[in-house]
């Protein structure tokens, strides 16, 4: 009677100990998936916190811009770098001014820009989603598909009023407005420099919207043709040589690894710049 008493406290024990070491799996996964998601809260919230620092930064240093007249590729995406704590932040700066903007573009610049036919190109033109608030609103009109999208995305905006920055354009941008394949690569070379790098400090820069010519003359022999192309673009009001609407391209690092990034739409309001769109990633 003795061994079978101790037989069942033994059974019991082992038993309990099963249970508690089940218990006490469950409580440790419960508390480890607790402190990863804590973890996940911190490091977001840190990483939104690293983001609105670089949306500052770059707010003060354009209220702070020794050419307030004129912006340049070198000067926009030129990358910034800021340590805060833990966290870093890195942004470098896409101009809008440098697209087309799809709500004002005419039916001729769509169907160059978007490689599209002249119906689906009207039928954007004349929409009932207009004004599109984002670019992947185009998506919406019939006839328009993910695939050219792609191919145009970074081609096109929403945000400016129309005007296309000389000095920032790409020249898919510059040949959708009208120029031929030739103007718009003398135009590049001009704005590389003596080094024919484009970005660097030695870039060229067309300072005003009223010297853009006389500049491209004294740089180049112009054909009359290429010549009257400027005139026509001049004469439509289509080109700037500053950029009003910006995008930060920002990654976020904490404890020296890379988290979140994210696309920020700066827009100029009267005195001051406002966030237009934020996407986090």
């Amino acid at each position: 009677m003795l061994y079978n008493r101790q037989a069942s406290v033994l059974i019991i024990s082992i038993w309990v100990l099963a249970i508690l070491a089940i218990l006490g799996t469950g409580l440790a996964r419960a508390v480890s998936s607790e402190i990863s998601w804590i973890g996940y809260l911190e490091k977001r919230m840190l990483s939104l916190n690293l983001a609105k620092s670089a949306v500052r930064q770059a707010i003060l240093e354009r209220e702070k811009d020794l050419t307030p007249e004129y912006d340049s590729i070198y000067e926009l995406q030129s990358e910034r770098k800021r340590e805060l704590g833990r966290g870093k932040f890195i942004y470098s700066i896409t101009d809008e001014e440098s697209k087309i903007n799809i709500n004002t573009a005419t039916p001729e610049i769509l169907i160059a820009l978007l490689n599209i036919t002249p119906e689906i190109a009207e039928d954007i033109y004349k929409s009932e989603f207009k004004p599109f608030s984002l670019i992947e609103e185009i998506l919406l009109v019939e006839g328009t598909n993910p695939e050219e999208f792609s191919l145009f995305k970074d081609f096109a905006t929403v945000y400016t009023e129309g005007k296309v920055n000389i000095n920032t354009a790409s020249a898919e941008a510059l040949e959708a407005l009208g120029l031929d394949e030739e103007l718009a690569e003398i135009i590049e070379r001009f704005r590389k420099g003596n080094d024919a790098e484009i970005a660097t400090e030695d870039d060229r820069i067309f300072e005003s919207v009223g010297f853009i010519l006389s500049e491209l003359q004294e740089f180049t022999i112009l054909s009359v043709e290429h010549s009257q192309q400027i005139i026509s673009l001049l004469s439509k009001n289509l080109l700037t040589v500053k950029s009003q609407n910006l995008c930060l391209n920002i990654q976020t690092e904490i404890d020296n690894k890379a988290n979140k990034t994210f696309s920020i739409v700066l827009k100029q309001e009267e005195e001051e710049m406002k966030v237009a769109r934020w996407e986090e990633r």
